[in-house]
C-alpha cells in the first residue's frame, strides 16, 4: 500500500497519540496562578498534573488487553467519552479537589487513544511499512507537548474565561 492511500488513516492516528499529550500539558503555563485562585499550596496544584500523568501511564496498562479482548473501537470510544467528560468537568470545576479530579478522568480516558493507536498501527502495517508509518507518527506526535505551553492557549482562555479550570 502506497502513503498517499494511507493518509487520513496515519492523521487520525496522530491524533489519537498527540491528543493525550496536549490534554497533558496545555494547563502548564496557568498552573502557576491556581494556588493563588483556589487558595491551595501549589503542592496540592502540582497533583492535578500528577493525578493526570498517573491514570494516563496506569491506564495504558489495562487498556491494552481490553482492547484484545473486546475490540480497538470500544475501548477507543470508551476513552473519547471519558476524555471529554473529564475534560468538560475540569472546564465546570469549581474547586481544586472536583479539577484533580476530572484531570484523573481526562487521563484515564485519553491514555485509551495511546494504547489503540499504537495497537492499530501493528494491526494494519507489516514489516518496513510498519516501521516507516511508527516513525512518522513518532516524528509527527513528538513537538505535541512542547508547543502546548508556548501556544498559550490554556492561559489565553484561562484570562478570556476568568478562571483557571476552562483550559484543561
Amino acid at each position: 500500500m502506497t502513503a498517499p492511500r494511507h493518509g487520513p488513516l496515519i492523521a487520525n492516528l496522530v491524533a489519537q497519540l498527540a491528543f493525550g499529550l496536549l490534554a497533558m500539558t496545555i494547563c502548564i503555563p496557568s498552573m502557576q496562578e491556581w494556588g493563588a485562585i483556589f487558595g491551595s499550596s501549589q503542592a496540592a496544584v502540582q497533583l492535578t498534573f500528577s493525578g493526570y500523568v498517573v491514570a494516563y501511564g496506569g491506564l495504558q496498562l489495562l487498556y491494552g488487553p481490553l482492547s484484545d479482548r473486546l475490540g480497538r473501537k470500544k475501548i477507543l470510544l470508551l476513552g473519547i467519552a471519558l476524555g471529554g467528560l473529564g475534560s468538560l468537568l475540569a472546564a465546570l470545576a469549581g474547586d481544586l479537589l472536583m479539577l484533580t479530579a476530572a484531570r484523573v478522568l481526562q487521563g484515564a480516558g485519553c491514555a485509551a487513544g495511546m494504547v489503540v493507536g499504537r495497537a492499530m498501527v501493528q494491526d494494519l502495517f507489516d514489516g518496513p511499512e510498519r516501521t516507516r508509518v511508527m516513525a512518522y507518527i513518532g516524528m509527527r506526535h513528538g513537538p505535541g507537548p512542547a508547543a502546548a505551553p508556548p501556544s498559550s492557549a490554556g492561559s489565553c482562555m484561562c484570562a478570556w474565561a476568568g478562571r483557571p479550570t476552562s483550559c484543561c
